[in-house]
């Protein structure tokens, strides 16, 4: 049951990192797929204070292949779906006084 809540926790900070960056060229797939990497790992190494093991060799892959074909395969559509999108608007050019 913990490795469930520990996965979804790990889901819901990347969905919140994915949905709180804007949608811009900076922030990218690869980006969002090393930050789920790292969190990861956190938890299949043990290394305490810092990390737990909590996930085997064969978790971590079958986790990792879960993300890339549920969630990585549609994360541009949730990037355009859910991120703030910069408003432009146009504007008037000032007219050069008379001389």
């Amino acid at each position: 049951m913990s490795q469930v809540s520990t996965f979804l926790s790990i889901l819901k900070e990347i969905v919140s990192y994915d949905i709180g960056t804007p949608y811009a060229p900076t922030y990218t797939l690869a980006k969002s797929h090393s930050l789920f990497v790292s969190i990861l790992l956190k938890h299949a190494i043990e290394q305490p204070p810092h990390s737990m093991l909590l996930f085997s060799k064969d978790d971590v892959a079958n986790i990792t292949e879960f993300m890339l074909q549920q969630y990585y395969r549609m994360w541009r559509v949730y990037k355009v779906a859910c991120c703030d999108r910069v408003q432009v608007s146009p504007m008037r050019r000032r007219q050069r006084a008379a001389m």
